[in-house]
């Protein structure tokens, strides 16, 4: 097996597998301060040696899991990439929307959250980083349980609920306390405004689909509520912070150890202040659906967004697939036709860079002795005699 063994922050480099060291330590720590390392985690920068190619920015990929058992991953309905810009001191959310397009690495096209459910969070964030151009550093996934689990820690949090919302939060949240080892000890829902909220019922909240504007609504949901658990770990001190890290790590799938500890809780004081921004792939108006697939009408204008808004200022950066998406469709399409007609299969001519052909890429380019890099350079256009 070509691969690194990855602790805490360390990019994988291209061509490598993860191996990811995991930690279950079941430490009990104080139970207030949990939370508040979950979106620790959104903004540490332990390893900055592995980011310094993107100029100080650090990517955690934060999954939520529709598993309703223990005998597979479960979709990942939810699917927020949390960067840190140490440069701009600015936090963006970017929701990937479950029913985005993604030619996942070995399976073809389907909705992004496919992946995860054959793949678990590797395939997952090799989905993104082959698709949509983004580094992802770690991730951190959760399910009904734990989310609410570490809702409840915190000791809930305040959520401005619709009159159309408390029936469907209420619902759920008797199902939960039904099906799983949950508890709830809050009235139901009563009125619209703001609510306080417990773990069953903010997972409830998270859930909401069918009200409102359906998927796209709902993505607005999960990044409310990880803002609501942003402004109360923001009251905690230092002290407190420096208690969360084992617990978590032990009721969360992640890939991230508890080294450097110190440069976490230095990292998570300097962002409290720092500007948080919302963002959400596909983007309005630059997508249509096909059978279902929300799928970006021009991958490269796509790619270039989400890069341009979460690398914002980043001087001399951009992005490899920002550069190889950003060849016209023309060009793309010629690259895959190509391919195709040398024998290394990349599926459709459609002008989409996705896994399959990005894949196909790398095999043209080891068997022709040229440097893997799985992109449109000017020595692959020259290989195929294309201008």
């Amino acid at each position: 097996m070509n691969g690194r063994i990855y602790m805490n922050g360390s990019a994988k480099q291209p061509g490598e597998e993860r191996i990811t060291i995991r930690m279950n330590i079941k430490t009990k720590v104080k139970a207030a301060t949990v939370i508040s390392f979950l979106f620790c985690l959104l903004v540490i920068g332990m390893t900055q040696t592995a980011l310094a190619d993107v100029s100080n920015t650090y990517n955690m990929l934060l999954v939520g899991a529709d598993r309703r058992d223990t005998s597979w991953n479960g979709n990942s309905d939810t699917m927020i990439l949390v960067t840190a810009n140490y440069d701009t001191q600015q936090i963006y959310l970017t929701s990937f929307m479950r029913d985005l397009y993604a030619d996942i690495p070995g399976h073809g096209v389907h909705k992004l959250n496919y992946s995860y459910a054959v793949g678990g969070a590797d395939l997952l964030m090799k989905t993104l980083e082959t698709n949509y151009g983004v580094r992802v550093d770690n991730y951190m996934a959760v399910d009904f349980v734990t989310m609410s689990e570490l809702v409840d820690m915190l000791g809930g949090v305040d959520l401005y609920i619709k009159e159309s919302e408390i029936p469907l939060i209420n619902s759920q949240t008797d199902w939960m306390v039904r099906t799983y080892d949950v508890s709830s000890d809050a009235s139901p829902i009563a009125y619209e405004g703001y609510n306080h909220m417990n773990g069953p019922q903010t997972v409830s909240f998270c859930r909401i689909r069918y009200v409102g504007n359906n998927d796209y609504e709902r993505t607005e949901r999960q990044r409310r509520v990880l803002t609501a658990l942003r402004e109360k770990s923001n009251a905690l001190n230092i002290a407190e912070l420096e208690s969360i890290v084992l617990r978590v790590l032990a009721i969360t799938d992640n890939d991230v150890n508890l080294m450097d500890t110190a440069k976490v809780l230095t990292v998570v004081k300097d962002a409290r202040l720092w500007e948080q921004i919302e963002n959400r792939v596909p983007y309005d108006g630059m997508f249509y659906s096909n059978n279902e697939i929300l799928t970006p009408t021009d991958m490269g204008a796509t790619v270039a967004k989400l890069t341009g808004i979460i690398y914002a200022d980043v001087p001399g950066y951009v992005s490899d697939y920002s550069v190889t998406i950003g060849n016209d469709t023309a060009t793309i399409m010629a690259v895959q036709q190509a391919l195709n007609d040398a024998g290394y299969n990349c599926g459709n001519v459609d002008g989409y860079l996705g896994g399959k052909t990005a894949q196909a890429i790398v095999d043209y380019q080891k068997d022709h002795d040229m440097e893997e890099s799985g992109m449109i350079d000017e020595q692959l256009l020259k290989a195929f005699g294309i201008d």
